[in-house]
């Protein structure tokens, strides 16, 4: 049998040997790594626990140009986020930004659906927000 090792019985010395797949002999206290050898074992070694996902969200507008009074919707997904977690809709004003009335809860999968009416033509520069976890920005034109 390849790859075998098999008992011989006790030699004339009163000690027991190993008959290795090789056809050579080896005491007892040698069988361990006769057995590892020949079965074709290696050393099992941990990996490296996946590190958390770092927190990310992504932002996509349904449209880039629309009609003053006509709905927008911004989807996306986040990563490293508890589902339920609420997202809020930015708008910038200046240097800062500014969260608008405009809210959604992370599905199962992370991903969310908001909407929003602007009411002034214009440019306007958007992006979602958890917490300290932000999306890169959107911008929408209003004419």
């Amino acid at each position: 049998m390849p790859g075998a090792v098999c008992r011989v019985g006790p030699t004339e010395r009163g000690s027991e040997w190993l008959r290795n797949a090789a056809g050579g002999l080896s005491s007892p206290r040698s069988s361990l790594s006769a057995v590892l050898v020949a079965g074709g074992a290696t050393a099992a070694v941990a990996a490296p626990a996946a590190a958390p996902a770092k927190p990310a969200i992504t932002v996509k507008a349904s449209a880039v140009k629309i009609k003053l009074g006509d709905p927008v919707t911004f989807t996306g997904h986040a990563t490293g986020i508890a589902s339920g977690s609420k997202v809020t809709l930015q708008l910038k004003d200046g240097a800062k930004w500014v969260s608008l009335p405009v809210t959604a809860k992370l599905n199962k999968d992370g991903n969310y659906k908001l909407a929003n009416k602007f009411q002034e033509k214009g440019r306007e520069v958007l992006r979602v927000k958890d917490g300290a976890t932000v999306s890169k920005s959107v911008a929408v034109t209003i004419g």
